[in-house]
């Protein structure tokens, strides 16, 4: 659930965005619209434990879902791309030992699945080649909303003589707390690659 005071923080970045897609909108400039989706793998390093060896880290399934908008200027050499992308993100951890004294942990893993609405306003330059193909740079600034997420832990001890530990907690903290997630936090990207 949102507090109040980072809804209105979130709705006035929301607005901030349209208006930058309204005022470029009523340029003579080439715009395009679109819808982008996709899932890869995604990792994450804030760990709630301590890491003792990181080859027991692995990725997760990851997808995201979003609208875009690209307003071209400058004679379609410069553009404004802005995006507001739903996406998941998370990491795994596991242990798995062979051998061990009665009590202790033979098995245990730990899943973190953290749910973002990211919106992105980024300036693109391009250096074409031909009339199809070019070479671009960008870079803008990224608002990172955090919306939801879940971690979920199990444990198992060898020898049967202590209860193995499953739990998933839904609700995660949220604000400037140790351990808590911060509810928005920006970042600045910086890219470069080939539109063929």
């Amino acid at each position: 659930m949102f507090k109040h005071g980072y809804f209105i923080t979130a709705l006035q970045k929301v607005f901030f965005l349209l208006m930058l897609m309204f005022l470029f909108n009523n340029t003579e400039a080439q715009k395009r619209y679109g819808i982008m989706a996709g899932a890869g793998k995604t990792s994450l390093y804030r760990f709630s434990f301590s890491v003792d060896d990181y080859n027991k880290y692995s990725s997760i399934t990851s997808y995201w879902g979003g609208l875009t908008a690209d307003f071209a200027f400058a004679n379609n050499k410069l553009n404004l791309f802005t995006s507001a992308v739903y996406n998941k993100r998370g990491y795994e951890y596991a242990v798995q030992n062979e051998t061990g004294a009665i009590g202790t942990v033979k098995d245990s893993s730990y899943t973190k699945n953290l749910k973002y609405v990211d919106i992105n306003i980024t300036l693109k330059k391009k250096f074409a080649w031909n009339e199809t193909n070019s070479f671009f740079v960008s870079t803008g600034p990224s608002a990172n909303i955090f919306i939801n997420g879940t971690e979920e832990t199990e444990v198992s001890h060898f020898g049967g003589s202590v209860t193995p530990v499953s739990s998933k907690q839904n609700k995660l903290a949220v604000g400037n707390a140790p351990g808590a997630y911060k509810r928005v936090f920006f970042s600045w990207g910086v890219a470069a690659g080939f539109e063929l």
